[in-house]
């Protein structure tokens, strides 16, 4: 996988985490060609959200699959240097 192809994973991985604390949509909204293609291999899902309320909202987007997560996550190193991260969250 390339790095756009990563980055997407990485953000709708996220959203999925995010979900897990806060009880987010675990959605990312995109007109990605890249992430369309990556729906298309099955790393990502399109789904619709039928929010109700006074004002009913359907919101759209890519969720991310099993087969997205474990590629992410294959795609981390084995080896995390947590100095050199700590110091690029600074900057």
């Amino acid at each position: 996988m390339n790095k756009k192809q990563l980055a997407i994973l990485e953000k709708a991985f996220a959203a999925e985490i995010d979900r897990a604390y806060s009880d987010k949509i675990p959605l990312i909204q995109t007109k990605s060609k890249i992430a369309a293609q990556l729906a298309e291999d099955g790393y990502l899902e399109w789904q619709e959200i039928n929010l109700t309320g006074s004002i009913p909202v359907t919101i759209k987007g890519y969720q991310i699959t099993h087969a997205g997560i474990y590629a992410y996550c294959q795609s981390l190193p084995d080896e995390l240097d947590i100095e050199a991260m700590e110091k690029e969250i600074r900057q």
